[in-house]
């Protein structure tokens, strides 16, 4: 009986235990979530500030971002003009010129995104926006490197980035510039459908019914016209009545005018 007891006992001090290692490990967790959500705030401003103003210092820091990491750390006197430093103006380089171009501003926005989500924030549809953007990314990438692409060895700076351009060039050799126009076009409408309610109602009407004129507009004038012609033809009614109202008010004087003429004769 004593045994049964001791083990009677033990039992909700176990359950205790593993509900209170819960209850901790899940404080644990919150306070990773937040220090990792403003970390990840504080990263995805500063990449904001250093992608702004790369595209301001691209052209004096170019010859500076080809050395080597290493060397640019080691020697305190190579100096940017990027407002982040030589970190951020490394970062920008890569994610502009080397990797997606004007189009890693995208990034910054999923950071955010993601930041706002470890905060305990509500985030709707995380993982659909997560795809739009990706999908936003290329596409961008490659319309802007095949719109700059006689400028890329001459620039410093490259909208599209290096995978862009690499991308509208072997577009352009398989298919032609003007394929490659149709193929971001056709591209840029299927995303366009996807991403944008209501869109797709502009292609449920036939074109030649839009191109059609609405015969509707004929018919409220021809009904404003009937009107015009039918108060037209009242004015004139009335017209006609005063007229010859006024008229027999006044050949009476006339009359008598004549009257008394022939009496003074």
């Amino acid at each position: 009986m004593a045994e049964r007891s001791k083990t009677s006992s033990k039992k909700p001090l176990t359950k205790n235990n593993s509900a209170e290692s819960k209850a901790s490990n899940q404080a644990r967790n919150e306070k990773f979530k937040v220090i990792f959500g403003l970390i990840l705030i504080a990263v995805s401003i500063y990449l904001l500030i250093a992608f702004t103003s790369f595209l301001f210092c691209a052209g004096a820091d170019q010859s500076i971002l080809k050395l080597d990491w290493l060397e640019l750390i080691k020697n305190p006197e190579i100096k940017v003009k990027n407002i982040t430093g030589k970190t951020g103006a490394w970062l920008a380089n890569i994610f502009i010129n080397s990797w997606f171009g004007v189009s890693s501003f995208i990034f910054i926005y999923l950071m955010i995104i993601y930041s706002l989500k470890l905060l305990s924030q509500k985030v709707p549809g995380l993982l659909s926006k997560t795809i739009k953007a990706l999908v936003l990314i290329l596409w961008l990438s490659v319309t802007l490197g095949y719109a700059f692409e006689s400028k890329y060895h001459s620039a410093s700076l490259y909208p599209g980035g290096t995978y862009g351009y690499y991308v509208a060039i072997w577009l352009n050799s398989f298919i032609g510039k003007v394929g490659t126009f149709f193929v971001l076009l056709v591209t840029l409408l299927i995303y366009l459908v996807f991403v944008v309610e209501g869109f797709v109602n502009y292609f449920r009407q036939p074109f030649l019914h839009k191109l059609t004129p609405d015969t509707t507009v004929f018919k409220k004038k021809d009904d404003s016209s009937m009107k015009e012609t039918n108060s037209e033809k009242k004015d004139k009614k009335i017209e006609n009545l005063v007229f010859n109202k006024f008229s027999d008010e006044t050949e009476p004087p006339i009359q008598k005018e004549k009257d008394q003429r022939k009496e003074e004769i």
